[in-house]
């Protein structure tokens, strides 16, 4: 840990006892900058990373993406009710990132057009997505908790998806620093969705979308009624020796010379592969089919592997997180996949300890993306979801 780091952790163990004395209107400033501190493990030197390529529904080729997504859409096995879906209820746009010269992340929401039928507002659901990961093609899911009762809202990362990237090649997935995308979040909240009053409001994320979202939780305890965590990236499985400890300060060096914007070692941009049965994401071969076809129509969306620089502050992240899962107090249910090759399940057994009131459960045969895997694991999560999510909606208040 850096001396930059360590004072920042001295500001926020300080900011946490001063809180029977400071207005949390006060005390909520400091120690969500502080946590930011603690999160920015690779900064580029010099100015933050400014957008490459803008958003994939914007520019010259904005057009051909939107016509890509629609064609293939046309041709998934639920097609026809998500195109309905997708045409009818989806309202989006793009907003200004407070971070990075130029840098616009796309999102979108898909509201009901009636309050639930005893005349109460609908609850809002917020969804983030993983790594190397679009809303796009997590349409599905998103039909799904709609479906479900829920005002649904979403945006893409900075650097992947529908928004701006921010390097030069396109297909790598890069951020300077982890607490961007907390930031991003905070904006995605407070900005361009600000929740209205008597309004319910959940969360519902994958992988780093999911640590992204405790992050943001453990300072911010009133943004959300409960949360839940799908396989979340609270530590990354390498499956080499050594793991972060050798991947850590490999990726920071590789950094300092300059090079935090290039792939990992061993990365490479995105092409087509067939299912194989040692593919480490999904186990449902339809829905694997179906996002090779759209990530080959639509290019503007596809990712490869991510940058040196997403990795080190990764790593550096979700190191300094474990040290304060215990300030998470948001009401939370967290999946933990059975077959998952990608993130540590003991740091997923570790975050509910610690972050109360918390619980887990296991997915059988889930592999890492498990909102996409087979129709049996998607509807033992989502049923679980929703019924965590009315539970906790009809036992406790509404945040402040």
């Amino acid at each position: 840990m850096t001396s930059v780091q360590r004072q920042s952790l001295s500001a926020f163990r300080l900011a946490r006892g001063s809180a029977l004395e400071a207005p949390l209107t006060l005390l909520a400033p400091l120690a969500l900058s502080a946590l930011f501190a603690l999160l920015s493990g690779c900064v580029v030197s010099g100015e933050p990373s400014a957008a490459q390529f803008p958003p994939a529904f914007e520019g010259a080729d904005g057009a051909e993406t939107e016509k890509a997504v629609r064609e293939t859409f046309a041709r998934h096995p639920q097609g026809k009710a998500l195109a309905s879906f997708r045409s009818q209820r989806q309202v989006s746009g793009t907003f200004e990132s407070a971070r990075g010269a130029g840098v616009r992340l796309a999102w979108a929401s898909f509201r009901h057009t009636a309050p639930k039928e005893d005349g109460t507002p609908r609850p809002e659901l917020v969804f983030v997505t993983g790594v190397t990961d679009s809303f796009t093609r997590n349409l599905e899911t998103l039909h799904d908790l709609h479906t479900a009762g829920f005002d649904v809202l979403t945006y893409d990362h900075r650097g992947q998806g529908a928004s701006s990237r921010l390097s030069p090649v396109r297909d790598a997935v890069h951020v300077d620093a982890f607490a961007d995308y907390v930031a991003d979040l905070d904006t995605f909240l407070t900005k361009v969705q600000p929740r209205k009053q008597g309004v319910r409001r959940v969360f519902l994320a994958p992988s780093m979308g999911a640590a992204v979202g405790a992050m943001h939780n453990a300072v911010h305890k009133d943004a959300f009624d409960a949360a839940v965590y799908v396989v979340p990236m609270f530590e990354i499985n390498f499956q080499f020796p050594g793991g972060s400890w050798v991947a850590g300060p490999l990726t920071r060096f590789l950094c300092q010379v300059g090079r935090c914007r290039s792939f990992v070692p061993g990365g490479k941009a995105w092409a087509p592969s067939e299912y194989e049965d040692k593919n480490i994401f999904t186990s449902d071969t339809r829905r694997h089919a179906f996002f090779q076809d759209l990530l080959n129509n639509a290019p503007a969306l596809r990712h490869g592997s991510t940058t040196n620089g997403w990795a080190a502050t990764a790593i550096d992240a979700t190191d300094v997180f474990q040290a304060h899962y215990a300030e998470h107090r948001v009401p939370a249910l967290v999946f933990t996949a059975e077959r998952d090759a990608l993130v540590l399940p003991l740091a997923h057994e570790a975050f509910c300890n610690e972050a109360k009131p918390c619980r887990r459960l296991l997915l059988p045969g889930a592999k890492h993306d498990a909102l996409n895997e087979t129709d049996a694991v998607r509807q033992l999560l989502l049923r679980e979801a929703t019924a965590f999510f009315a539970d906790v909606l009809s036992t406790t208040p509404a945040a402040p």
